[in-house]
């Protein structure tokens, strides 16, 4: 099954109100090579940003399911099937 990524394989990086002045305190959902996920607030907890990542999960999963679906109908139209 597709995924935007793995929560295993992901870390949390929290910053203090210090980080940036528009942002203020935040919690980074970051991957395996460090890339920036998601910026949540910083009062959420691990297991918040974990369902909200298995919520972006299912969602990416759904709309890779529907382009392939949407593409197989496309070449169904130009095959005339």
């Amino acid at each position: 099954m597709d995924k935007l990524c793995h929560f295993e394989d992901c870390y949390i990086e929290r910053k203090d109100e210090d980080h940036d002045i528009l942002i203020g305190a935040c919690a980074e959902l970051r991957n395996e090579e460090g890339e920036l996920i998601f910026r949540f607030p910083s009062a959420w907890t691990d297991e918040q940003i974990k369902t909200a990542l298995k919520f972006a999960n299912d969602a990416y999963a759904k709309g890779i399911g529907v382009g392939m679906q949407r593409k197989a109908t496309e070449i169904k139209a130009c095959i005339g099937l």
